[in-house]
C-alpha cells in the first residue's frame, strides 16, 4: 500500500532565461501536482502564456534581469542589487505560507526561504554545489591536469562564497544573516546525475541523485514532416539553448550542412527568428521541438553543451559535438568527451581560469564563438568516420543516463522529507 502523504503547498524559484532551469522545475512541480499538492510556480507574467500547457499556476514574479542572456545573469549576480526580489520573495512566503521551497539556479530565494525558517529542495548539477567535485580531464599532461582541476574548484568554490555572502547582507535587518555554512548543511539537494558522472565530496551535503528532469511540454510539439521522410542522407539535430549563440553562425552552419547533402533540423529558441534562416531543401527549422522524438530519428546533435541536451542525446545512443559557451558547459562537454560521448570544439587553455576568476563572462562567451564552421563541419565528418569507436564507447557509458524521467523519484523525496 502507497504511504498517505498529507497534502502541502509547494512554491518553485527558477529564472526564465534559457529553458533547461524551468522545464526541471515543471517536471516536478506537475508531478507534485498530480499527486494532490498545491503547487506555485513563479515566473513573469509576459512568459505565462509561453507555457499554458502546463497544469501548474504560474504567479508573476520579474527576473533578476530583462535581458534574455545568461551572461547577463550571471553578471547580476555578481554586480546587481538584490533587495528588491528579496523583498518580493518573501512577501510570497507571506501570502501563501509553503511548507518547502524548491529552487532551481534562484540563489536569492533560497537565501530568504532559509531565513524564513522554510525548508528548501535546490535541483542542481554537480557544477552549481556548494563544495568541490571531481573535474574531467582537460588536458592529456597530468600534473597540468591536475593542477588546473585544483585552481578551477578552488575559484568557483570562492565565488560561491562570495555570492551567498552579497545576498546575506542585503537580507532585511530582522533575519539573522544565512552563513555559506547553512547552504551546505540546510538545503537539499537533488542532483538530476548518475552518481558516477561526476564525484563529489558529499560530505555534509544532504544529496540525492534522482537523473533526468525532462518536462514532457515540448514533447507534444511535431517533428516537421519534411524531416521524418526517409532518405539516404544523415540526419542531424541543431540547438543551441536559448543564449549565446552567435545567429549569424547559426544560420550559416544550418544551411552549409544543409547544402553538404545532410538532412538538417533546427531548434532556432531565442538565438534567432525562423525567417533568418535561407531556404534550402534539406533544412527544416522550429522555435522549439520535442527532442525526444527528434533524438530517435538523427544520427548526429551540434549543440552548445548544455548538460540536458547532451544527457537525452547520450540516452538516445546519439553522437554530440559540443560548442560550450561558459564554464558549466565547458565542464559538461569536457565529461561528455572523456566519456567518449562528444567532441568539444572549445580547447581549454590556462586563460579560462583567468577570465572566470575576473568574472568576464562576455569574453568567455567569444571563445566559443570563435569556433569556425569550417571546424565543426570537419567534425561532423570526422565523428561519422568514427562511428564504431562512439558505438563502443556509448554502451560502455550507457548506465550514466538512463532514459526515464526522475520527476517521479525527486518527487517522493520531497514528499518523504517535509
Amino acid at each position: 500500500m502507497q504511504p498517505i502523504h498529507k497534502k502541502k503547498t509547494f512554491l518553485c524559484f527558477t529564472i526564465s532565461i534559457g529553458l533547461a532551469h524551468l522545464v526541471r522545475i515543471l517536471a516536478v512541480a506537475e508531478e507534485l501536482q498530480r499527486r494532490g499538492h498545491t503547487v506555485l510556480v513563479t515566473l513573469p507574467k509576459s512568459k505565462h502564456s509561453h507555457f499554458s500547457n502546463s497544469s501548474v499556476k504560474f504567479i508573476d514574479l520579474p527576473d533578476y534581469t530583462t535581458e534574455s542572456s545568461m551572461t547577463a545573469i550571471q553578471k547580476f549576480l555578481f554586480q546587481g542589487n538584490f533587495q528588491q526580489h528579496i523583498f518580493n520573495e518573501i512577501e510570497l512566503y507571506d501570502t501563501y505560507h509553503p511548507d518547502a521551497v524548491l529552487i532551481d539556479f534562484r540563489y536569492t530565494a533560497a537565501i530568504s526561504a532559509l531565513a524564513k525558517n522554510i525548508p528548501v529542495f535546490s535541483i542542481s548539477n554537480s557544477t552549481a554545489l556548494p563544495v568541490v567535485f571531481s573535474l574531467p580531464k582537460f588536458t592529456n599532461f597530468k600534473i597540468i591536469s591536475h593542477i588546473t582541476s585544483y585552481i578551477i574548484e578552488f575559484v568557483i568554490v570562492f565565488l560561491k562564497k562570495i555570492l551567498i555572502a552579497k545576498i546575506s547582507r542585503q537580507l532585511p535587518k530582522q533575519f539573522t544573516r544565512i552563513q555559506f555554512s547553512d547552504i551546505v548543511q540546510k538545503i537539499t539537494y537533488l542532483i538530476p546525475e548518475h552518481r558516477n558522472y561526476m564525484k563529489i565530496n558529499s560530505k555534509n551535503l544532504k544529496l540525492h541523485y534522482v537523473s533526468l528532469l525532462n518536462w514532457r511540454g515540448f514533447q507534444d510539439m511535431k517533428i516537421p514532416e519534411g524531416f521524418k521522410k526517409k532518405t539516404k542522407n544523415k540526419k542531424i539535430y541543431l540547438t543551441f539553448g536559448g543564449t549565446g549563440f552567435d545567429k549569424n553562425k547559426f544560420t550559416n552552419l544550418s544551411y552549409q550542412l544543409a547544402d553538404k547533402g545532410y538532412d538538417v533540423v533546427v531548434s532556432s529558441s531565442n538565438i534567432a527568428h525562423i525567417k533568418d534562416f535561407k531556404k534550402h531543401h534539406n533544412l527544416f527549422v522550429e522555435k522549439y521541438l520535442p527532442s525526444n522524438k527528434i533524438l530517435e530519428i538523427v544520427d548526429l546533435i551540434i549543440c552548445h553543451g548544455g548538460y540536458n541536451t547532451m544527457y537525452e542525446a547520450a540516452s538516445h545512443h546519439v553522437p554530440i559535438i559540443s560548442v560550450p559557451f561558459n564554464i558549466d558547459q565547458l565542464i559538461h562537454s569536457y565529461r561528455f568527451q572523456e566519456l567518449g560521448l562528444a567532441k568539444c570544439l572549445s580547447t581549454f587553455n590556462i586563460h579560462f581560469i583567468y577570465l572566470l576568476a575576473k568574472l568576464d563572462l562576455e569574453k568567455f562567451q567569444d571563445i566559443g564563438r570563435k569556433v569556425k564552421i569550417v571546424d565543426i563541419i570537419n567534425s561532423v565528418e570526422d565523428i561519422f568516420s568514427n562511428k564504431a569507436e562512439y558505438t563502443k564507447n556509448v554502451h560502455h557509458s550507457q548506465h550514466m543516463f538512463p532514459s526515464q524521467n526522475g520527476a517521479k523519484k525527486t518527487a517522493d523525496i520531497i514528499e518523504h522529507l517535509t
